[in-house]
């Protein structure tokens, strides 16, 4: 029999994708995904209403606040107060859209150093959502710019080792990147060819 434990609920506002001037945001300008504080209550009432009905195994879980900006959190005192009532923060960091090229608003490597540093100071937990990545077809593709990408990041500050930092990947096949085969580990450019450096990377110091 396997066991599944649930380790991170991210949540965030999203009605804003579909519609950016009357899409569905929450209370902070800067930043539409961040929940108002009514919505995180509301999402602690149901876990701890599903475990008195005996559908889950705890009366709480870690909600990880997924976010815009990699700082309005924290520089905005309200979403502050807001963010002091979860468990983390999550951000995205596509290659694609809005997020091209790095260095932007919302891809500046320093600013996500800054952002992230806080959340940890705070105990709280950091997810670096990581992708989805570019590939050959891409026009603006570069050998292994997915690793580029991170060790930028992690040169500007981003903890790398730090026993509440977690990188996920999101490995969906987008766009011009669609083609990156899966595997297998072997092939430094397949899916879990780039999962197996990065394990070896964050392996270190540990």
């Amino acid at each position: 029999m396997s066991c599944t434990k649930v380790k991170h609920i991210i949540i965030c506002r999203e009605g804003w994708l579909y519609d950016e001037e009357n899409g569905d945001t929450g209370p902070i300008a800067g930043d539409p995904r961040i929940l108002h504080q009514r919505d995180v209550d509301d999402q602690r009432k149901v876990f701890k209403d599903a475990y008195a009905l005996g559908l889950i195994k705890h009366d709480n879980y870690k909600l990880i606040q997924m976010v815009v900006h990699p700082a309005v959190f924290l520089d905005d005192l309200e979403a502050r107060s807001i963010i002091s009532t979860m468990d983390g923060i999550c951000i995205e960091s596509h290659q694609f859209n809005r997020y091209w090229p790095l260095g932007n608003e919302i891809s500046n490597p320093e600013e996500i150093a800054r952002g992230a540093k806080w959340v940890l100071e705070q105990g709280l937990d950091y997810i670096f959502y990581y992708g989805p990545y570019q590939y050959k077809g891409c026009e603006t593709y570069t050998d292994f710019l997915e690793r580029d990408w991170l060790k930028a990041f992690w040169a500007r500050g981003l903890p790398k080792h730090h026993e509440n930092m977690y990188y996920y990947l999101n490995a969906f096949p987008h766009g011009c990147g669609s083609q990156r085969p899966v595997g297998p580990e072997s092939d430094p450019y397949s899916y879990l060819g780039f999962v197996k450096w990065l394990i070896q990377e964050l392996e270190q110091g540990k």
